[in-house]
């Protein structure tokens, strides 16, 4: 009886145990099926709560630098409109100034004359015969076929082609088509007070100034003043920024007296004398003063050369040029 009572709470121990096993493993299954219970639940919860602020974050960020992109892209379809923009100026800048240069020499070409020496050419459409490349002579006209002795002289290109055309058209040709160029204009002369005085090339464009350069420049005695030029017989005063037309005659004159003021006995102006020095042009004006300074060419005498803005001091031995203007300055004491 005590053995089988024995034997009777073993097996009711290892039911019980058994039991409590069975609890615990059930236990666990339920936790890891709960979700509020499993980890990765937990964790993707956690990854899911922070990937809303994760991803404003992001997007803002995204934003901004879209946003940069944007301000860039802007700024650089700016910059490519602007710089058309300058370019076109830049060109109707550089247009308008050219222009401005070649208005006054194709104003002037255009009502131009034709004289004794132009060389021309004269087209006829599809006929060869007709067309010649001659010099103006000396009375200004030129041999052509057909038409015998053209006078051409004190004629404009424009009338020059009428005229031809209205000559040949009837008797020779239907409908003459008629084209005259000036290949080489008539020389310009330039005379006077100039280094290398002669007949020049005439070009478009051609300033007295030009032509002075093209001449070798004034010479000591030349006045910047004085500048004449001869123009269908006509002279008239020019400027060095004047114009010059083919024929026209440029003469530079000189100047004739040098002027002596300040504290000298007879103070003006006098004819220049060649290898003239300050000591001869104030002995020319009476010599000097009582009040001149008692010490001269010691920073008492100055000399203001033709073309210069400032006077400088003088010596006995100054060379005096054209146009010089010296002084004697007063003494103090």
């Amino acid at each position: 009886m005590d053995k089988v009572m024995k034997n009777l709470y073993s097996i009711l121990f290892l039911a019980f145990f058994l039991t409590l096993l069975s609890g615990c493993v059930s236990s666990s299954q339920f936790f890891d099926a709960d979700p509020f219970f499993n980890h990765s639940n937990i964790d993707k919860k956690v990854q899911k709560e922070s990937q809303p602020n994760n991803g404003k974050q992001a997007n803002k960020h995204d934003n901004k630098k879209q946003q940069q992109r944007d301000n860039e892209r802007q700024q650089t379809k700016q910059k490519q409109r602007e710089k058309p923009l300058q370019t076109v100026k830049q060109k109707q800048h550089a247009n308008k100034e050219q222009r401005r240069k070649v208005s006054i020499p194709e104003a002037i070409l255009s009502s131009y004359r034709l004289g004794a020496g132009d060389l021309v050419s004269i087209k006829v459409f599809g006929e060869s015969d007709l067309s010649l490349v001659t010099h103006l002579s000396e009375t200004g006209t030129v041999s052509y076929p057909f038409l015998g002795e053209l006078r051409l002289s004190g004629l404009t290109i424009n009338k020059v082609e009428k005229l031809i055309v209205s000559g040949l058209k009837g008797d020779y040709l239907i409908n003459p088509k008629v084209t005259v160029t000036i290949l080489e204009y008539r020389k310009i002369f330039v005379n006077g007070e100039i280094k290398n005085a002669g007949g020049y090339a005439f070009v478009p464009g051609l300033t007295v100034e030009k032509a002075i350069s093209l001449a070798g420049g004034f010479t000591v005695a030349a006045s910047r003043d004085e500048i004449t030029i001869v123009r269908n017989a006509t002279p008239q005063s020019a400027l060095l920024k004047t114009a010059v037309r083919p024929g026209d005659i440029i003469i530079i004159k000189g100047y004739q007296q040098f002027f002596v003021k300040g504290e000298v006995k007879n103070p003006g102006g006098y004819a220049f004398l060649p290898d003239l020095t300050v000591e001869k042009a104030i002995t020319l004006a009476g010599g000097v003063t009582q009040f001149a300074a008692g010490s001269l060419f010691g920073n008492n005498i100055f000399i203001l050369h033709d073309g210069e803005k400032k006077a400088q001091s003088a010596t006995p031995n100054t060379s005096v040029s054209p146009g010089d203007v010296i002084t004697v300055k007063e003494s103090f004491f």
